[in-house]
């Protein structure tokens, strides 16, 4: 790809390393996907676990989504750990909009 770009691109460009790129959670998590906490962290099933203090998780969510404090990589941790519960110990329930999706090689099969 780069030699074929090699006339339009300046050569910084085509002679420098791959380079990865940041995901911006910190602003989603306070924009569109702000109702993730209360679907996920907020469900009744990860207040029960009992894993993780609920008054600690509700103080991360609230520093973070009022501006407070970015906690967004501890916020993810949790969003991740709690769907990976959901799909690795409790298993997809029948009618979920998971339960519909073909096993993928590097899923659980179901």
């Amino acid at each position: 790809m780069k030699e074929a770009l090699r006339p339009l691109l300046p050569p910084g460009v085509l002679q420098r390393k791959k380079q990865g790129f940041g995901v911006p959670l910190g602003t989603w998590f306070r924009g569109s996907l702000t109702t993730l906490f209360s679907d996920v962290l907020g469900s009744a099933g990860a207040r029960t676990r009992g894993y993780f203090d609920r008054r600690v998780v509700e103080r991360l969510v609230r520093e973070h989504t009022s501006g407070v404090r970015d906690h967004s990589m501890r916020l993810w941790q949790l969003v991740m750990f709690e769907l990976w519960h959901r799909e690795y110990l409790d298993g997809p329930v029948a009618g979920s909009s998971a339960a519909h999706l073909p096993a993928l090689p590097f899923t659980r099969a179901r």
